[in-house]
């Protein structure tokens, strides 16, 4: 697989993304006399690795990573349509470009930024579960709503009016957060939900809305004097 992106014109193209802005800076900067290629295009070359290459250099930091494949057919397709690799030779000579991050680099940035988020994780999670049983329950979850996330945001905007509606918030992330409606929440599927959620946003997007729709409920903080 080659990862890479297109630097044509007034336009810049990465897989699956297109975007039309301002001249991409590095042709911008070079005399269009300069930029031999066709349409002054070039593919700019990321990293190209295989698949058993990358879990080898992920092994170098797991050792007891393992595979399981389940092939998507639509998506092999997709992948088919790829090139095998992008040339290095024509950025380089014309725009003064090579790539500075490889395969070794990508797996350990990856991997930190894993570890980091697994660790904030189970520190919500041990924050949360008061009593140290090792799940949530409904009582937990308000409890830490109640203290750490919406007493924070009414020091510098919106109070509820009411009580309840705190209840109402805390039943939309049970709702979110208990999968199989046991009233307890694991430490597996809190850890799942984390991957790419968090209360704080669930919190958010609640208050917002509920905002919006209901704005009686809320009223203005009042201003920090200092």
């Amino acid at each position: 697989m080659a990862i890479g992106a297109t630097a044509v014109g007034n336009s810049s193209t990465t897989a699956g993304n297109t975007s039309t802005s301002a001249p991409h800076p590095l042709s911008q900067a070079q005399d269009e006399e300069l930029l031999v290629e066709p349409e002054h295009g070039y593919c700019m070359p990321g990293l190209s690795f295989s698949p058993n290459e990358l879990f080898a250099e992920i092994r170098k930091h797991k050792p007891n990573f393992e595979v399981c494949v389940e092939l998507n057919e639509d998506m092999n397709k997709f992948s088919q349509l790829w090139p095998d690799e992008v040339a290095t030779a024509e950025p380089l000579r014309d725009l003064g470009y090579a790539p500075q991050f490889g395969l070794p680099e990508m797996v350990e940035e990856v991997l930190a930024a894993h570890t980091e988020r697994n660790a904030a994780t189970a520190n919500a999670f041990a924050n949360i579960d008061t009593d140290g049983s090792g799940t949530l329950t409904r009582d937990e979850l308000e409890l830490f709503v109640r203290k750490y996330l919406v007493r924070g945001r009414e020091r510098g905007g919106y109070v509820y009016r009411r009580q309840d509606a705190i209840g109402a918030m805390v039943d939309n992330a049970m709702a979110e957060l208990d999968t199989n409606d046991d009233g307890i929440v694991s430490w597996q599927t809190f850890q799942e939900f984390s991957r790419t959620n968090s209360l704080e946003r669930l919190v958010d997007q609640w208050q917002e809305a509920a905002r919006k729709s209901q704005p009686r409920m809320f009223k203005r903080a009042p201003r920090a004097v200092l």
